[in-house]
């Protein structure tokens, strides 16, 4: 048997596990979003494995960065666990972990081209004809498909809503700060045939389901997570032979598009959406842009009169 190794309170392993540990309560306590938390937690998980950090040793920790992210080839993964070991690292200058200047300062921030994919009507109206509306998975599928192209909510926001969150008088839907990502409440509002399926969805809960069973749940009343939707989406897209990279996202990439196209506000969007920053919504306005210059390409008075010349 071999022999056990007790680790010293200033063992590597110990520090590393302890500023952690406090850096996640820490962002707990600011109240951000449990799924950043995991994501903060699954980047210093995997960062220590494969580097074994020496908090103490500035040059050591910066190699170490270096050599983490040498792995993600992938400019959005590379940029999501840079984003986090830069909160992490900040945060253990600021209660004195460490010494220095973070060590993620000078690796660059990879850019990328934001994946925006705007769903014809043709699809939306395969997609929506998916689900088996006589089910209740399937009607509240169908329904959460309505509820994400009529207001652009977020998934991880949808599926925490619990009918207090829903007002049917006014067609609107809540969306508290709790359960916002970025921690800021909007008030959503929505047509009335999506009114009336979530008030359908609702009818068919358990008796004894409570108030905080979410709106959106399992047939037994479990919470659903944004995975568990993201899979159940991909059923429909592959039984309806549609593009495979179709994702729930691509609902609420299509409802921000169509509400510029119809002369919707940028800056309403921008609160509509949930963004903190304009430059995200900006985003849309610009595929937009791209969408009316090919449009224009097409209908231009003066190049289908010179081309009438022409021939």
């Amino acid at each position: 048997m071999g022999k056990r190794v007790n680790f010293l309170p200033d063992s590597l392993d110990h520090q590393w596990n302890d500023a952690v540990e406090a850096f996640l309560h820490y962002k707990k306590a600011t109240h951000r979003a449990p799924k950043t938390i995991r994501g903060y937690k699954h980047t210093l998980d995997i960062y220590y494995r494969r580097t074994e950090p020496d908090l103490n040793n500035p040059v050591s920790l910066k190699k170490s960065v270096l050599e983490f992210l040498g792995y993600y080839e992938n400019p959005y993964s590379y940029n999501l666990h840079r984003t986090h070991l830069r909160a992490f690292f900040n945060w253990c200058i600021e209660e004195n972990i460490i010494e220095g200047k973070n060590p993620i300062k000078g690796t660059p921030f990879k850019k990328t081209s934001p994946r925006i994919r705007h769903l014809d009507n043709k699809t939306l109206r395969i997609l929506l004809g998916a689900p088996d509306k006589r089910t209740y998975d399937g009607f509240r599928d169908y329904t959460m498909m309505l509820v994400m192209l009529d207001c652009g909510i977020r998934s991880g926001e949808l599926l925490q809503l619990l009918p207090r969150h829903f007002d049917v008088e006014r067609a609107t839907i809540h969306v508290v700060d709790s359960i916002a990502k970025t921690r800021v409440e909007r008030i959503l509002n929505i047509s009335s045939p999506t009114v009336n399926a979530i008030r359908k969805v609702m009818s068919a809960r358990h008796p004894l389901w409570g108030d905080n069973v979410p709106i959106f749940c399992s047939r037994d009343g479990r919470e659903m997570t944004s995975s568990t939707w993201g899979h159940e989406f991909k059923k429909y897209v592959r039984r309806k032979n549609l593009d495979d990279a179709i994702s729930p996202y691509d609902l609420r990439h299509t409802f921000a598009i169509m509400f510029l196209r119809n002369g919707g506000n940028l800056f309403a969007l921008k609160t509509i959406m949930g963004h903190e920053q304009l430059e995200m919504t900006e985003r849309y306005a610009r595929f937009v842009g791209q969408d009316v210059k090919r449009e224009h390409e097409k209908a231009s008075p003066v190049r289908q009169l010179m081309s009438k010349r022409v021939r």
